[in-house]
């Protein structure tokens, strides 16, 4: 298996690639890279899914265009 399926690689220039990776960098800085792995694992737990299509390797964190929004799902997870 390739090391990146979508041909695009994680610092794709696309759109919802640029918005989701720019806000896991904001949140690696602010609150580190443990924190960011637990985040995911956490909201992984609860149905939030980093690739939810499996043909685009897009996921909850692409459906945002607001990098604010997008840190607000990784640090809270869903809106109850």
């Amino acid at each position: 298996m390739p090391l990146f399926p979508c041909g695009e690689g994680m610092f794709s220039s696309a759109q919802s690639s640029s918005r989701r990776l720019t806000a896991f960098v904001r949140c690696v800085r602010e609150d580190g890279a443990d924190a960011l792995a637990s985040y995911l694992a956490a909201n992984e737990a609860q149905g939030l899914l980093y690739h939810r299509d499996t043909v685009h390797f897009t996921g909850d964190y692409d459906i945002s265009e607001d990098e604010a929004e997008i840190l607000r799902l990784l640090r809270e997870g869903p809106k109850p």
